[in-house]
């Protein structure tokens, strides 16, 4: 089978495959596999359409944005098991959860931590106490990652906004999605 083009206007504006013995149809043109809809040809050669030229400015307005998504992309992996509604009752527990075990709660504290603890089958020192060595330990691991996160996109923002020409900026954006795709590994790699 070969391929033949129709040309409109110095440009491929359709394609077709035919047996390798049958004729080209007329007002068509033999053309290689390569050829795409919209090459240009200049009635000996087929050439790729020129890439449209994002300007500048642009071109660092999406750079940018892919910077801020990348940056979510992270926060979201590193909370992916918990809901958010689940992690906006976290500060709650926590402050009940220390409230009870000092002494000091609250009768709604109070009522938080043993009706949780009733329902789990444990004590409400033993769930505040849970909660608590829980709160300290993801902390900890999610201040890092946050830390790690909010580093990687203001080095990424950095570097973009530095970027003078495209070649610059096509290398920052490179280099953001290495050290980016470094972070995600090492997320990965931290959660079970």
């Amino acid at each position: 089978m070969k391929k033949a083009a129709q040309i409109t206007d110095g440009c491929v504006s359709n394609l077709i495959r035919i047996e390798d013995d049958a004729p080209v149809p007329e007002g068509w043109v033999e053309a290689d596999a390569a050829v795409r809809i919209n090459d240009v040809y200049d009635g000996q050669t087929f050439t790729p359409p020129a890439a449209p030229v994002v300007p500048f400015e642009d071109a660092k307005a999406n750079a940018l944005a892919e910077v801020n998504a990348a940056h979510a992309s992270y926060l979201r992996a590193l909370l992916e098991s918990a809901s958010q509604e689940e992690r906006d009752t976290w500060p709650i527990k926590a402050s009940a959860a220390k409230a009870y075990m000092a002494g000091t709660a609250t009768d709604a504290q109070t009522a938080l931590i043993e009706t949780e603890a009733a329902g789990g089958g444990i004590s409400p020192d033993d769930l505040a106490e849970k909660i608590i060595n829980k709160n300290e330990l993801e902390d900890a691991a999610y201040h890092d990652h946050i830390g790690q996160a909010a580093a990687l996109r203001a080095s990424g923002r950095a570097a973009v906004k530095a970027a003078a020409t495209h070649d610059d900026l096509q290398a920052a954006r490179e280099a953001f999605y290495a050290e980016a795709l470094a972070a995600f590994q090492t997320l990965a790699g931290g959660q079970s």
